[in-house]
């Protein structure tokens, strides 16, 4: 009985340190996947963020050739600025004050 219980203890040993082994080493694949993804995150974002400034930076030059290529008349540019505070009212805006003609109104057709 003694050799049966040695071998019985040797075998749970061999797989408690198999298991330990594995899960060690599914945490450490884990862990590298994870510091991949990440970096891969980051210079997707920097990427971004470059292309959003590039071209934010595009659009100040143009807006800043477009200023000198317009010139100025006695120290004010040749065209109004306008602002955001516009009195113009849309009619699509309003409500409808007529209402819609009804059917039996319109000119009957001869059958």
């Amino acid at each position: 009985m003694y050799p049966l219980s040695l071998e019985r203890s040797a075998l749970l040993a061999q797989a408690s340190f198999e298991a330990k082994n594995s899960l060690h080493a599914i945490q450490t694949a884990y862990e590298e996947e994870r510091e991949r993804v990440e970096e891969e995150w980051r210079k997707g974002r920097d990427r971004v963020r470059e292309r959003l400034l590039e071209g934010i930076e595009e659009r100040r030059r143009r807006a800043r050739e477009e200023k000198e290529g317009e010139g100025a008349v006695n120290g004010t540019l040749t065209r109004p600025r306008v602002t955001g505070n516009s009195s113009i009212s849309f009619p699509l805006h309003r409500p409808l004050t007529r209402h819609p003609i009804p059917y039996s109104h319109y000119p009957q057709t001869p059958k």
